[in-house]
């Protein structure tokens, strides 16, 4: 086992640790808020990592996963299920239906808000395998124009008549 401080900018600091041999957990201080970032593919121990962090921390799971955020997509993402959460709060789970367009912007702008509710009482531990989303949630996205619904319906049309 190892752990490894890095300064990353003058507002956030990153201490890395192997968690298993397939996922790294990463306590970023972001801000003055700490957080723990769980990060990993699917059945690599994550859940079950999080929890255990959880239960000696103190603190409350974010899902970090771009299918665990829909409804019904339990058994093929791995979602733990509510039976075994061992009561420890779990937040952007099951919050849109499988019809519902979700981006990583978007998961940054409602996860941030929840973060600093979830630091001012508890430790957030942002567990899943969606690096993007993450990269999102900590660094910010580019600057690009929002998605255009006329766009993809002309291009659309054009595709049906080619």
């Amino acid at each position: 086992m190892w752990l490894e401080l890095t300064q990353t900018s003058h507002t956030s600091r990153e201490v890395t640790k192997p968690a298993t041999t397939h996922s790294t957990a990463t306590l970023r201080i972001v801000s003055g808020a700490p957080l723990i970032a769980i990060v990993g593919p699917t059945g690599s121990g994550k859940s079950d990592l999080s929890l255990r962090i959880c239960e000696q921390l103190g603190g409350e799971v974010v899902n970090c996963d771009s299918l665990q955020i829909y409804r019904y997509f339990d058994i093929g993402t791995a979602k733990t299920p509510p039976a075994e959460r061992r009561g420890i709060p779990h937040h952007m789970l099951d919050i849109l239906s499988p019809d519902e367009t979700f981006t990583a912007g978007e998961y940054a702008n409602r996860a941030r808000p929840l973060l600093a509710s979830i630091s001012l009482s508890a430790l957030p531990v942002v567990t899943g395998g969606t690096g993007f989303y993450l990269r999102a949630l900590l660094d910010g996205l580019f600057p690009a124009p929002s998605r255009s619904h006329e766009m993809r319906a002309r291009l659309a049309a054009r595709l049906s008549v080619d």
